[in-house]
């Protein structure tokens, strides 16, 4: 990373980079999280934190353009083409309980904490010799599940509650009051009913 004489700080892509295969499997998702990682490189002074890499709040990755549900699956896919290392694992809940993730971009030079140089480690590199087996790799990798947030999601999932369309056409006629208007005048009901013809077109014409 560098600074250009205006003092805006700028990192430097090589062109194998940028030709690689690994990067022609990249989602737009995937894209704008790989941009929000190297922003902060640069935000941080091109420095890495003690774990070797650059803490990222899940919550810039939104506020860049990323769909809420497409940050994990993103910065999974990131991992398995070799672009970013997980230097360390993050963690929801409140603030007590939270940890924010860190990321390396393995394609970017920088600096350590101790401000040692910190080369490319370049992992996408290995998908250039096996490149039949990368479309399926990102894919099962944005697919794949933290099992912690999955089983979290189960304990807190309240199945919707399926509407009767019966009971809520029921539920309607009794506020209206023409429930009892509505039963059809047969058998019993007309043995305990005693109304005239006039009287009975009448009332059906109510709830028509």
């Amino acid at each position: 990373m560098g600074k250009k004489p205006t003092g805006e700080p700028f990192i430097i892509i090589r062109c194998s980079v940028l030709e690689s295969i690994a990067r022609r499997q990249l989602t737009l998702a995937e894209y704008q999280c790989l941009d929000v990682i190297a922003i902060e490189l640069m935000r941080h002074g091109g420095k890495y934190a003690e774990s070797g890499g650059i803490p990222i709040e899940y919550e810039t990755f939104i506020k860049f353009g990323v769909h809420k549900d497409a940050v994990a699956p993103a910065l999974r896919g990131l991992e398995a083409l070799g672009f970013i290392r997980v230097t360390k694992r993050g963690r929801g809940g409140n603030a007590s309980y939270r940890l924010t993730a860190e990321y390396c971009p393995t394609f970017l030079k920088a600096r350590d904490h101790v401000n040692n140089e910190a080369r490319p480690t370049d992992e996408w590199r290995e998908w250039e010799s096996k490149p039949g087996d990368i479309g399926q790799a990102a894919k099962e990798a944005r697919n794949r599940k933290d099992p912690r947030a999955v089983a979290k999601g189960k304990r807190h999932y309240r199945p919707r509650r399926k509407h009767d369309p019966k009971k809520i056409e029921n539920a309607i006629l009794n506020i209206a009051g023409l429930n009892e208007l509505a039963r059809p005048i047969v058998g019993d009901n007309f043995s305990a009913l005693i109304i005239d013809e006039d009287e009975e077109i009448r009332l059906r014409g109510v709830v028509q």
